[in-house]
């Protein structure tokens, strides 16, 4: 297929989809082909794009990025627990049949709900709820 084919094929499909879309809109307004092609100025020649590597740009960022050092990622005592591990907890409590401890537990840290909970209080709740499940084993 010659580039005129498939700038006609496309300018074709380009009219299709704009006859569609402004099917029950109102008229186009008529434009006067002979001013459109005299205001318009002719294109700059562009010059064809290299693409970029990825290895660089992420040594940079790799630069860019905050230097934390190892001992700050890992927070002593309890491992960082999410809301998806709460509400996972919560789910098996729930088929567990323990959905009156897993309300109660709720309570206990001032929440109805999973996204009620405190992000401070995550490690807590989860930890509680596994010594619920524990103990209904």
């Amino acid at each position: 297929m010659s580039l005129e084919n498939a700038l006609a094929t496309l300018a074709q499909s380009i009219d299709a989809v704009s006859a569609a879309l402004t099917a029950s809109a109102a008229p186009p307004l008529p434009v006067n082909k002979a001013t459109v092609e005299r205001d318009v100025p002719p294109a700059a020649p562009t010059k064809p794009t290299k693409p970029t590597k990825a290895a660089p740009i992420k040594a940079a960022l790799r630069e860019l990025a905050p230097k934390v050092p190892a001992s700050a990622k890992e927070p002593e005592g309890e491992p960082e627990v999410t809301l998806a591990q709460v509400s996972e907890v919560i789910g098996e409590l729930l088929q567990a049949d323990q959905r009156d401890a897993a309300v109660s537990l709720l309570g206990e840290f001032g929440a109805k709900n999973a996204s009620g909970l405190k992000e401070s209080d995550y490690g807590a709740f989860h930890t509680r709820a596994r010594e619920i499940l524990e103990l209904a084993a």
